[in-house]
């Protein structure tokens, strides 16, 4: 994503373009509320529903695609690891 954005302004060619090596995971995760007890962990897990529900990761999967020719990211929600 972040070579896609700067394409345009970077004089790099790419190596790999493609792979497990390029994956970049973003996660979302409560803390735990006995440890530290001011945790709004209402509000934190209301949050994790709402990046890991199929109509955001549909938005995600979409994005950038208007502006670079394909999506800046490959939503895996729920998707078991590799």
């Amino acid at each position: 994503g972040t070579y896609l954005a700067y394409q345009g302004k970077l004089e790099l060619v790419p190596i790999i373009d493609k792979g497990d090596i390029l994956l970049n995971i973003y996660s979302a995760i409560a803390i735990n509320p006995e440890r530290i007890p001011e945790t709004k962990i209402d509000m934190a897990n209301n949050l994790i529903t709402f990046l890991t529900s199929p109509e955001i990761q549909k938005f995600i999967g979409n994005y950038g695609i208007k502006e670079y020719g394909m999506p800046l990211f490959t939503p895996c929600a729920g998707a078991e690891p590799k």
